[in-house]
């Protein structure tokens, strides 16, 4: 049994949750600090969460939802 699949699939998980639970992160923060009336901040937030689903997609194509 080729185990490196397994490890490379364990750490592209562990890669994208760690980006998912940062980015929430971020969004909790600045919900807090009340700046989400900001348009602009909401735009933000939307590339920010393209940017990571771009980032997990080239971690792993499998994670593309195409």
């Amino acid at each position: 049994m080729d185990t490196s699949k397994c490890d490379e699939a364990s750490q592209s998980h562990i890669i994208i949750t760690a980006l998912g639970i940062t980015v929430l992160t971020f969004f909790i923060l600045v919900s807090i600090a009340g700046a989400t009336q900001d348009p602009m901040v909401w735009k933000y937030k939307g590339s920010v969460l393209s940017d990571q689903n771009n980032k997990a997609i080239e971690i792993n194509p499998q994670n593309s939802i195409d």
